[in-house]
């Protein structure tokens, strides 16, 4: 997940460039696709584990057994309008600390959830995340720069 600093552009498997003006975010599968950011200066990155999804769609106490799949050929990302910037540059500095205690790790859960709520809006949003899941094998987190 990212947030634009400043007017941004984002290409994704080398499709068109979608153009991110400042203070948006975007949520993307990175597992398996091309990610190219016109400026890496430019934004905030939060890396978004697999258990912080499942543990993100527990706490949304949906039923998903009747979600749309994610489309194959449908660009692995979702944008929003950043209405609290603050609040995301908090949970990237936290989620970027090496051993984070206890502590630390609820007070970042809770702010990425915060986070994570702004996309609640995009229909496809679940589905997204549930593809996420789907296609990242391994126990690492998704959401590294490729």
């Amino acid at each position: 997940m990212l947030l634009t600093e400043k007017d941004t552009w984002l290409r994704v498997n080398g499709k068109e460039p979608i153009s991110l003006k400042a203070n948006y975010m975007a949520i993307l599968a990175c597992e398996n696709n091309v990610i190219d950011i016109s400026s890496l200066n430019s934004v905030l990155v939060i890396q978004v584990s697999r258990n912080n999804i499942k543990d993100y769609l527990q706490f949304l106490n949906k039923d998903l057994s009747h979600l749309p799949v994610w489309q194959r050929n449908a660009d692995p990302l979702l944008t929003a309008n950043c209405l609290t910037p603050d609040i995301f540059r908090v949970a990237a500095r936290y989620s970027a600390m090496e051993t984070p205690d206890e502590i630390v790790s609820e007070r970042t859960r809770a702010l990425l959830f915060t986070v994570l709520s702004r996309f609640l809006d995009h229909k496809k949003f679940i589905s997204l995340l549930m593809h996420m899941l789907r296609t990242d094998e391994s126990p690492n987190d998704f959401g590294k720069n490729h």
